[in-house]
């Protein structure tokens, strides 16, 4: 019998396990919206507490990656802070190689999606459990673009 923990082990659509477990991880939490309008983006989530003992003040789902970036996600938190910390590392980097508070919401967007997509392929990791909005300003304008665990970014989708 096959585990279902390996990372090669696919189901039965032809898609990896981990990777539709770390997709129903993602469904199964709160709802996140992004708009995109024409003087800006909206991001918006459901914020459950689990407990009355929980700071209703200290619980966030909308976090700024820089002044002009923020970033909301449905799925597990934990894996969310893992990745606004990467994306905020890369906002930094961009910063000092070029001087510039403007980095491309693309650009980010693909560093993110490319460590979530590393995540489906490495050995001792799982996928995160997250699906997550990138939004902001850049010189080209306002953009929005959804990761997805799989490693997949969409930007600029119209439905």
């Amino acid at each position: 019998m096959a585990s279902n923990f390996s990372l090669t082990t696919f189901a039965n659509d032809g898609k990896l396990e981990q990777v539709n477990n770390a997709l129903a991880a993602a469904n199964n939490g709160e709802t996140a919206i992004g708009l995109k309008t024409k003087d800006g983006i909206i991001l918006a989530c459901e914020k459950y507490l689990g407990s009355v003992l929980i700071d209703e003040t200290s619980f966030q789902k909308i976090s700024n990656v820089s002044k002009l970036i923020g970033s909301t996600y449905s799925g597990l938190g934990p894996d969310f802070k893992v990745l606004l910390k990467k994306a905020r590392k890369e906002f930094q980097t961009y910063k000092l190689t070029f001087m510039d508070d403007l980095m491309p919401i693309h650009s980010i967007s693909r560093d993110v999606a490319n460590l979530m997509q590393e995540y489906t392929q490495s050995g001792g990791v799982r996928p995160f459990g997250v699906c997550m909005f990138l939004a902001g300003s850049d010189r080209e304008g306002n953009h929005l673009y959804q990761v997805d665990p799989s490693g997949a970014y969409y930007g600029n989708f119209l439905f």
